[in-house]
């Protein structure tokens, strides 16, 4: 009987010690595990929530962030749009807005002349001439039609007829009188400065003639651009030639017609070509202005007050240019 209880207990223990022991190790084991697992996942609960605490509280500042800018964006680009309307448009594009058509334009081809007092000797104002203009067209308005008129310099007014038949029955009015003059205003043509002409395909400097008579040719038959763009013969006519730093070129100035100094200077994007050579050209003004006495109108060859002392650019005095102060010439 009592090996019998000894059998067991041994059997016993062994299961225990193989099967129940070994279980309850990855039980154990296991339970360490999870209880890990438990502390991170609680880790990372409370971080979230943190966070989330973080977040609810900087929300305003955020919203209040974003506001300023989109603020800031919408101002950005009002100024960019003012920038680009204030550099990129040209004077032909305001002066062709709805603003610049609220008062009354005369057409570019309108029927215009120019009327001025005849032998005029006590300097005449502009308003004054106009004012007998009226009188004279109001004794025989019959067929006169007047849309405009512009007050012009020296006395002188520009006045726009409605038609052909209006502008020639003004002028008749006016010319049958004693006391004024109408005739045809005087259109000016654009200027171009050619830069660096070379002289060895003008041949002899000396003689301008040849030259400015055979500059238009070389033009014409080296630009078939301007070719076509040319009305008649005197579309292109030379004005002056003028120094160049280098002794083997030269500088023209030549008078075209719009059509022309458009094709110059947008169609071939200033260049000019004469044979070989790919010349500038640009854009010249007419104006002079005297260095003697700062006048428009003249050179210094030609000042009506050259025998006076020269008249200074940096004061209002008249003295020759090496007697200038140096605190004057700085300001």
């Amino acid at each position: 009987m009592r090996s019998d209880v000894k059998v067991s207990v041994d059997e016993a223990a062994n299961t225990i010690r193989n099967r129940i022991l070994p279980q309850l190790g990855v039980l154990i084991s296991n339970c360490s595990n999870f209880q890990a697992k438990e502390n991170e996942y609680r880790k990372k609960i409370d971080d979230l929530e943190n966070e989330l605490k973080l977040r609810e509280t900087e929300a305003p500042r955020l919203a209040k962030i974003e506001e300023l800018v989109k603020q800031n964006s919408q101002m950005l680009s009002q100024i960019n749009k003012h920038e680009s309307n204030t550099y990129h448009n040209s004077y032909s594009k305001v002066a062709s807005s709805s603003v610049a058509h609220n008062q009354y334009q005369p057409p570019r081809n309108s029927h215009a002349s120019v009327l001025y007092i005849k032998n005029d000797k006590q300097n005449t104002t502009a308003a004054e001439a106009l004012k007998m203009a009226r009188v004279i067209v109001s004794s025989n308005p019959a067929g006169t039609a007047v849309v405009a008129n512009k007050l012009l310099s020296n006395g002188k007014i520009l006045v726009f007829s409605k038609n052909q038949e209006s502008k020639e029955k003004l002028d008749q009015v006016i010319n049958s009188s004693k006391d004024m003059v109408a005739e045809e205003p005087k259109r000016f043509d654009p200027l171009i400065l050619i830069k660096g002409v070379p002289k060895d395909i003008l041949g002899d400097m000396e003689d301008r003639e040849r030259a400015s008579n055979l500059i238009p040719k070389l033009i014409k038959e080296c630009n078939q651009d301007i070719t076509n763009a040319c009305e008649n013969e005197e579309s292109i006519a030379v004005v002056f030639f003028r120094k160049n730093r280098k002794d083997h070129l030269v500088n023209v100035g030549i008078k075209v017609s719009p059509r022309i100094r458009k094709v110059i200077l947008e169609t071939q994007d200033g260049k000019i070509s004469f044979g070989f050579n790919l010349v500038h050209a640009e854009d010249v003004s007419p104006l002079k202005q005297c260095f003697h006495c700062l006048g428009f109108g003249h050179t210094k060859k030609n000042c009506p007050k050259k025998e006076e002392m020269p008249q200074c650019k940096h004061c209002p005095n008249k003295h020759p240019y090496q007697h200038i102060e140096e605190s004057t010439y700085r300001r």
